[in-house]
């Protein structure tokens, strides 16, 4: 018999576990790792060192390949050098990879000042209070004013609820106004205009009149509806489509649907989802009758089976997809297989739909196998030639396996590549830092740097295809093909307030006829709109509208309306699905009818392995791709914050949110592409579902609308966020009026605290063989009525709305109370069978009972221990409204147990008057528990769901809150 401990995998990781060695402050000095690629490879031990000031602020950190380096020459740098101020704000930091950074801070610790190392410097300004109110940037000794934002009054329309709220954005991408707001807040209309193509770099500081020359005349307006819970129920885009969606009463996605302009009956996009107990979908049905169904590991809850399937049709399968997936005990994912596709045998190869997978034992991806494209050759920025037909001849498909090469600090060195055309592609690293280019013409170490500048911003794609970086270290331009003239083919980003690209223009030339492709992005709507030059005369030949259906379910969607220029092939008002796999890369697009229009297969870290659609139409009409990404002419994709080059395997600049993923600030997902993925090109987390094994940094990055970036918040940290969080980039279009953001996860004795929303998983929640136990009377309650919350001397209930159990005290106390359990493993049978376990639960708690508990015991229970933490944290009283779910479950072996879980989240505002005006605290606590009791051979009773104690588990909640400023009319 074979154990796990025999397994390749598990050998290759034994004897490699992680050190923290730890200096008399508890401060750690060295963490150390051990590392080998094969299980008879020696150790290799890796030393990450940091060293402190006296005060214990961080002072320097060096990557294992560096401090190497430095014990042969002490002149080597390290990778990080800081210098603090006394309270700990860093005002200088030096990075080997991205250059120096300069900050200065006002009081509030507000940024009002900051230089990097290509002399680029960014000034902001504030209002009385502290709320951003202009971003002025110098570069190349020339001043500009990029950014500047107008509030409303107290003079301002209160019908629209505009009082303290931003009202007009000047941005580097163009004008936003946004004239209204609900009650709670939340943005209601939006009217957005860009900047003209002949401005590259937007400056504020003239005339009103100037500045609007330099906008376009079209004014985009969307607009959102919320429910009153605040969530969106419509967006209706700039082109008056309409997206809804509508929730569960756990606040779950239940279905969506489209209804497009000029159209008056809305198409259903997702008609169905259903969840388990545990908050895991375990079926979609699509718009178009395609039907996902899920099947989760019992232990672990990862997705073990995937099956998609879609409606009978002549002269076709209704199979589309029948994924399997292998995982090691920690969850790193050793084969992937596709039982919809079949096994194709060419050049004596028999070719599966299957890929393979092998790490090493820091779990970076070492090994890979699959299947290709026949044609595809080496992989570079272009994409294989398209199979179109789809599948006409065996011999379109072959074997491929890869190899990775990593050097100590993380950097991916070589891809040896065999297959039907078999390469090695080396990649050469500086010798101090961690920035790195594609081999050629024989480059050694030293010449790496002068292909970055002093920011660590790539030059250069290839030769003759140069990069231009703005003054936020922002890709601005891209040349494809570079000519003597002016007449370059290239591609030009224009970025909004929040780092998010807002306009792309791209310009070809060909046989003296100018092509220029603009794109602009809206919230749920890109506008493309193609126009041809030639000898002087200029036309419009595409005009596409791409909406983007947020709410799909797990089969993106993207609809096609053209205005202008129509491709014979494709019919107007195409609907894209996109059936994504485990990292959200697009890997079939079906059509309305449920047809494949496009299949794509990838290699790890990004390039295109298999790719073949209807027609070569098709091809042109797919924008989003690996990791759920858009791909650019380039080849690059645009990730939000960063651009990514997969043919690389690494990004084109440093990290913006510094080292939240580790020293290295060009690595890919921690080099592990398979179960990893980026967001927004900031922060890695682990995508694979349930459980997410032990490897590091598999906690999504936090962040807040009231912060660009942040970093990721440990349990036992109190982060206070900026204005601009960590990053140099603020966002005040995001953020609107608030001026600060506290994110506190709180951790009481007996209790844990984590990053929400959490998919925990309830022992209950499923049986022996992994199949969910039946649901008893599963209900939410929305007490939408405000209450105050008083302390517990003047706190009064009537006898109707007296809890059940007692939770006035402090959480140290509930929570030891609740823990006098387990009561003990009882394996008498009081119960003959499940079902009498079921309906005695069911006898004891009908839904109106059932709705009285969740009211009494969960709502004022949540509300006193709110009362306590928001007091604790912020001082004063509070008006919230809660939305309460109890589930309860039952197990009948190996003993007779009942489960009861709570999900409670708690929306409060405190107002504290500040000047005539009242600063206006607004956040959310969020609690999820779960009470477990074993019950004896006695019958049960209604007294457990009162007084008896059971065993707490699975505790955890967060406080989150933000303040804002305006009027509170009492």
């Amino acid at each position: 018999m074979t154990t796990v401990a025999d397994t390749p995998s598990a050998q290759r990781c034994q004897g490699t576990p992680t050190l923290a060695v730890i200096d008399n402050r508890g401060l750690v000095v060295r963490s150390v790792q051990y590392n080998r690629t094969a299980a008879e490879d020696p150790l290799d031990e890796l030393i990450t060192q940091q060293t402190y000031s006296g005060l214990g602020h961080l002072s320097s950190s060096i990557d294992p390949r560096l401090l190497a380096e430095q014990q042969l020459d002490p002149s080597v740098p390290p990778n990080f050098r800081y210098q603090t101020s006394l309270s700990g704000r860093e005002l200088k930091v030096r990075s080997q990879d991205a250059g120096d950074r300069l900050a200065l801070y006002d009081v509030e610790g507000g940024v009002v000042w900051q230089r990097d190392s290509r002399d680029q410097q960014l000034s902001r300004t504030f209002d009385t209070l502290h709320r951003l109110t202009s971003i002025s940037e110098v570069a190349e000794g020339v001043s500009r004013v990029s950014e500047r934002l107008i509030y409303a009054d107290a003079t301002a329309s209160s019908e629209a609820n505009q009082r303290g709220q931003l009202l007009q954005l000047y941005s580097p991408a163009g004008l936003t106004l946004t004239p209204s707001y609900s009650i709670t807040g939340q943005l209601l209309t939006s009217q957005q205009q860009f900047l003209r193509d002949t401005v590259l770099l937007s400056d504020w500081g003239g005339t009103e009149s100037i500045d609007w020359a330099a906008l376009t005349p079209d004014i985009h307006l969307t607009r959102w509806t919320y429910d009153a819970l605040g969530q969106q129920v419509q967006l209706t885009d700039a082109q008056n489509n309409q997206q809804r969606q509508r929730f569960n009463l756990a606040g779950q996605l239940a279905a969506s649907e489209l209804l497009l302009n000029g159209d008056s009956t809305p198409q259903a996009v997702l008609r169905r989802i259903d969840y388990s107990a545990a908050g895991q979908v375990l079926l979609e049905e699509a718009g178009n009758g395609v039907v996902s169904d899920y099947v989760y590991e019992p232990q672990t809850q990862r997705l073990s089976t995937l099956i998609t399937t879609r409606p009978a049709h002549s002269g076709r399968s209704t199979l589309l997809q029948a994924l399997s997936y292998q995982y090691d005990p920690v969850g790193n994912l050793l084969a992937i297989n596709d039982a919809a596709k079949a096994t194709r045998y060419t050049r004596n190869q028999r070719v599966n739909a299957s890929s393979q997978y092998r790490y090493d034992a820091l779990y970076q991806l070492c090994q890979a196998s699959g299947r290709e494209n026949a044609n595809a050759g080496q992989q570079t920025q272009a994409l294989p030639p398209a199979i179109v037909p789809l599948w006409q001849e065996a011999n379109e498909l072959t074997n491929y396996t890869r190899t990775y090469s990593y050097d100590r600090g993380q950097n991916l060195t070589a891809i040896q590549h065999v297959g039907l055309h078999p390469y090695t592609q080396q990649m050469v690293v500086a010798s101090t830092s961690n920035r790195a280019v594609q081999q050629t013409l024989g480059l050694t170490s030293q010449d790496v740097d002068g292909f970055f500048d002093a920011c660590g911003n790539l030059q250069q794609l290839t030769a003759g295809q140069p990069l231009t970086w703005d003054s936020r270290n922002q890709l601005l331009r891209t040349t494809q093909v570079l000519r003597s003239g002016p007449d370059d083919d290239h591609e030009v980003y224009w970025y909004d307030s929040a780092g998010q690209r807002a306009t792309k223009l791209g310009t070809a030339l060909t046989s003296g006829t100018t092509r220029t492709q603009r794109v602009r992005y809206l919230p749920g709507l890109e506008l493309r709109i193609t126009e041809q030059t030639q000898s002087g005369s200029t036309s419009v030949t595409e005009a596409l509208q791409v909406i983007q259906f947020a709410a799909a379910g797990r089969l993106a969607l993207r609809v096609l309306h053209w205005e202008q220029g129509q491709p014979a092939e494709i019919e107007n008002n195409q609907y894209r699905y996109s059936l994504d796999d485990q990292l959200g890369s697009s890997l079939l697009e079906v059509d309305q009818q449920a047809d494949i229009l496009t299949w794509e297969e990838y290699f790890p870290f990004g390039g295109t392995a298999v790719w073949s659609a209807r027609n070569e139409t098709e091809t042109q009409y797919k924008f989003v791709r690996y990791s759920g990404q858009e791909r650019d002419a380039t080849g690059l994709y645009y990730y939000g914050f960063r651009y990514y080059a997969p043919w690389l395997g690494r990004w084109l600049n440093p990290d913006p949110a510094g080292t939240v993923d580790g020293l290295n600030l060009f690595c890919m997902v921690g080099n592990n592409p398979i179960i990893q993925k980026d967001v927004g090109g900031l922060g890695i987390f682990s995508c694979c579902w349930g459980g997410d094994g032990e490897t590091d940094n598999n906690e999504p990055l936090l962040t807040s609308e009231d912060a660009t970036l942040t970093r990721p918040v440990t349990p036992s940290a109190l982060q206070i966020v900026n204005d601009d969080g960590t990053d140099l980039n603020a966002n005040p279009f995001a953020r609107r009026s608030a001026s600060a953001n506290v994110s506190i996860p709180i951790v009481q004795s007996g209790a844990s605290a984590s990053a929400l929303p959490e998919a925990t998983t309830n022992w209950a929640s499923m049986d022996t063989q992994g199949k969910p136990i039946k649901s008893i009377s599963a209900t939410a309650s929305s007490l939408r009525h405000p209450l105050r919350a008083t302390d517990d001397k003047k706190q009064k209930h009537t006898k109707a709305h007296q809890p059940f159990y007692d939770l006035l005290g402090d959480m140290e106390t509930n929570i030891s109370i609740f823990n006098e359990g387990p009561v003990g493993h009882d394996l008498r049978r009081g119960y003959s069978s499940e079902n009498e376990l079921i309906k005695d639960v069911e006898r004891l708690l009908p839904s109106n009972s059932q709705r009285e508990y969740v009211k009494t015991h969960v709502h004022y229970g949540l509300m006193q221990f709110a009362n306590t933490q928001i007091e604790k944290h912020l001082g004063g009283k509070f008006t919230g409204q809660s939305t309460n779910t109890i589930q309860i479950s039952t197990q009948k072996k190996p003993t007779n147990r009942v489960a009861i879980e709570y999900r409670s989240t708690l929306d409060f505002y405190k107002f504290t008057p500040s000047n005539g005006r009242d600063i206006i605290t607004h956040g959310t606590l969020s609690t999820q528990y779960t009470i477990v009791k074993n019950i004896n051979n006695s019958p049960l009773k209604k007294s457990y769901f009162k007084k008896e104690k059971g065993q707490l588990e699975n505790f955890t909640y967060s406080l989150n809150y933000d303040k804002r400023y305006g009027t509170y009319f009492r």
